[in-house]
């Protein structure tokens, strides 16, 4: 099976990099299908990062994918993103 077959076999929720507001002070932004090596093959899945504004201000970042052009634009807009874990 070649990467190509791979990726379609997965579907990505559009758009990509992009803030989606779940609820106040709660995002998701969806990332790009990336390859986890496992028995011999590789498998591919989407990755998701969720974005919480706590009480004093930051965001509180789980799961975060690649960073990209257009996502540092995101946080700014939002507010500091000054932890991750």
């Amino acid at each position: 099976m070649n990467d190509q077959h791979n990726q379609d076999l997965v579907d990505l929720y559009e758009p990509i990099a992009t803030l989606k507001p779940v609820d106040e002070n709660i995002w998701i932004v969806d990332g790009p299908i990336v390859r986890m090596a496992m028995y011999g093959t590789s498998i591919p899945f989407p990755t998701r990062m969720t974005i919480v504004r706590l009480n004093n201000g930051d965001l509180w970042c789980h799961s975060p994918i690649e960073l990209t052009q257009k996502l540092p634009k995101c946080y700014t807009n939002s507010c500091r993103l000054d932890r991750k874990f």
